[in-house]
């Protein structure tokens, strides 16, 4: 039996279906009965709040540790790229290596997949390190338009979000993260990725074609 926890989640819920269809045995944690209602047909699902130290339990573990994933300028821009064909950061031309979140998932069902793995961690990163200028070229050949990004003052970035009506806390800890990709704290690139799953990681550029259609314009989305 596998456990994987934070099932609903971005990577967790991808985990949970390449393992569902990978025929593996699992039981899934949820943090509600309605997330739980959404497991995939044969995981057996259970509501648990864990706060329990994973190394100090005696149990083996894996660590994968995922660099910023691709999904998030849909899940964070697609927004202001639809309607003003811009996205916004303060990250300056701090170059972050990508990683696609089904990439992840793969890592992950790899490890619970086979043995070897206890006792280890694994940095997975996608295949080139890019900044955002580049990324705004990068969605700009795949939506057809120019999509601009706009490099912010923290202060000027962190009064947006808060009129949006981002809380403060979780404001500061986008900031943080952004000061983190400026100064260049998650520009490495590793092979981790490839050594578990013997192919290379999901381009940026494949991820775009794949999420094209998050990434139209919105009166060519209404039409």
């Amino acid at each position: 039996m596998i456990l994987i926890t934070g099932a609903s989640g971005n990577v967790g819920s991808e985990v949970l279906k390449q393992a569902a269809a990978a025929g593996l045995k699992i039981r899934a944690t949820f943090q509600s009965p309605v997330k739980a209602s959404k497991a995939p047909t044969g995981v057996e699902a259970v509501i648990m709040d864990y706060e329990e130290n994973i190394e100090a339990s005696g149990l083996p573990y894996t660590f994968l540790r995922p660099n910023g994933f691709m999904q998030n300028f849909v899940n964070y821009s697609e927004d202001t790229i639809r309607t003003q064909n811009a996205f916004y950061g303060c990250q300056g031309e701090g170059a972050v290596s990508l990683i696609d979140l089904r990439d992840v998932a793969t890592a992950a069902v790899k490890v619970l997949a086979a043995t070897g793995h206890e006792g280890k961690s694994y940095a997975l990163t996608g295949p080139e390190a890019l900044n955002n200028r580049q990324v705004a070229e990068k969605l700009s050949r795949v939506a057809g338009r120019k999509i601009s990004y706009v490099d912010l003052p923290p202060a000027d970035l962190k009064k947006g979000m808060l009129s949006a009506g981002v809380p403060e806390w979780f404001a500061d800890a986008l900031l943080d993260l952004q000061r983190l990709y400026r100064e260049g704290g998650a520009s490495l690139v590793t092979n981790d990725f490839e050594r578990l799953s013997g192919r290379k990681p999901i381009s940026f550029d494949q991820f775009a074609r794949d999420y094209a259609t998050a990434f139209q314009s919105e009166a060519k989305a209404a039409g």
